[in-house]
């Protein structure tokens, strides 16, 4: 089935799939999500099923993303680069948002509510999808979200889970298209339910103790934390370190501790973390607008 979904791509839209770690990894949970989703024992049934949501994930989202490689040259946000390297003079309208590039304000900064740098300043955008995992709080009391770009707010529906490792992603779209135009250099984006309620504290965490692969917070939502996802340290207080390879390192958690203040263990052994910051990748959200 990965085969003869690929020669379609490349046979409709001349592009090599197969080099896009994106839609890979999106296929191999739609394969295994396939046995869940359809109760039969039918083959037919089954490859139909992963045909189907499989095209429809790569028109929706991957044929808009840039660099896809493509057998007679390069697309990069829908601009054609050919062999000879000429470009297109057509201007991309596509942007990607992840929550994890934002700035970070240690008193009130979260994945649900940040500023970031406008890569879309005087653009007429809207947002076409929303990728956020889904968490046990009052964000996700039903399957609509708000999300808010500056002072513009859309209302999005959930169209789709994706389940990868230990924690459930949602797909959302908007009802309708709402065309946006922000004039500011720093961009406010916030996640909210329908009562419009917005989360206010900060979602990094400060390390208290570091020691072999385990570390302490100094406070933390106990419930922020799953085994299996990763982390990656931070250093938003400047402090001079003599080893900066932590900074670049991605830990997988592999035990949770509960005392009085949070342990993780990790897959790795650490040394001279204290005071620096710990924020949990695996639940960042991404938005892209179009």
């Amino acid at each position: 089935m990965y085969n003869l979904i690929k020669n379609l791509i490349l046979k409709d839209h001349t592009i090599d799939i197969s080099t896009n770690d994106t839609y890979n990894q999106f296929f191999e949970t739609n394969f295994m999500n396939t046995f869940k989703s359809v109760d039969t024992e039918d083959i037919k049934d089954l490859n139909n099923h992963l045909l189907n949501t499989q095209m429809e994930y790569f028109q929706n989202f991957i044929i808009k993303q840039p660099n896809l490689v493509k057998s007679t040259g390069l697309i990069t946000n829908n601009t054609k680069v050919n062999d000879n390297n000429s470009e297109s003079k057509d201007e991309s309208t596509d942007f990607i948002i992840h929550s994890i590039q934002r700035n970070i304000n240690l008193q009130n900064s979260s994945r649900h509510n940040f500023r970031i740098e406008n890569p879309m300043k005087q653009k007429n955008i809207s947002v076409d999808k929303v990728i956020i995992p889904i968490e046990d709080t009052q964000l996700f009391m039903n399957p609509l979200l708000l999300v808010s770009v500056d002072t513009q707010t859309v209302e999005l529906h959930l169209r789709g889970t994706i389940t990868l490792r230990n924690r459930d992603y949602g797909l959302y779209s908007p009802f309708y298209e709402t065309i946006l135009h922000l004039n500011s250099d720093i961009c406010r984006i916030q996640l909210k339910n329908q009562l419009h309620n917005v989360r206010r504290n900060c979602d990094v965490y400060k390390i208290k103790t570091c020691e072999d692969d385990e570390i302490t917070l100094v406070s933390s939502d106990k419930d922020e934390f799953k085994i299996g996802d990763y982390i990656r340290i931070c250093n938003f207080e400047n402090i001079e370190l003599e080893d900066e390879t932590c900074l670049k390192e991605q830990y997988k958690v592999e035990g949770i501790v509960d005392q009085e203040y949070l342990s993780l263990k990790l897959n790795k052994k650490t040394t001279y973390l204290d005071n620096l910051y710990v924020m949990n990748i695996s639940l960042q959200n991404t938005i892209y607008f179009s």
